[in-house]
This record gives C-alpha cells, structure tokens and sequence, in this order.
C-alpha cells in the first residue's frame, strides 16, 4: 500500500484505506476499485492524497496513528 495524490491516481486503482468524513461516517471502503466517477467525487471534496493497493506494495502496511476510537471520541467534540 502507498500514499498517492489523488491528481496521480487511475481508473481501476485499488482503496488501500477506507476514507472516513469528518464525523466518522465511511465514504470509500477499503478494497474498492476506482472508477472516474470517484476520483472525481474525491477531488470535489478536497481529497488530495488516499492510500492504493498495488503489487509493487503488497507487503507495506500503514498502521493508524490514532486508535479508532481516538478518532471517534475527537469527532463527538465537533
């Protein structure tokens, strides 16, 4: 798995990372192929950079700096 610009990504790409908005709530799940609807869609909402699955990272995994429920408890507060 790698962090891409969102700019530099292509259809048929593979989500390394679900994609949460800022109350928590799952936009992209991980595992899905891009399309140029969605690509789209992540530019319109100010995504610049998502993780991807390739094979040249496979092996990479990117753990959360935060726990989730870390990021659960931060979006109750706004």
């Amino acid at each position: 798995m790698r962090l891409v610009s969102t700019q530099s990504v292509s259809e048929g790409d593979i989500l390394g990372k679900t994609i949460h908005n800022d109350q928590g709530q799952v936009l992209l799940h991980e595992g899905v192929a891009l399309t140029s609807r969605i690509i789209k869609r992540l530019h319109d909402l100010g995504i610049s950079f998502i993780y991807i699955k390739d094979e040249r990272t496979a092996d990479i995994e990117i753990e959360d700096v935060l726990q989730k429920k870390t990021k659960q408890k931060g979006n109750e507060n706004n």
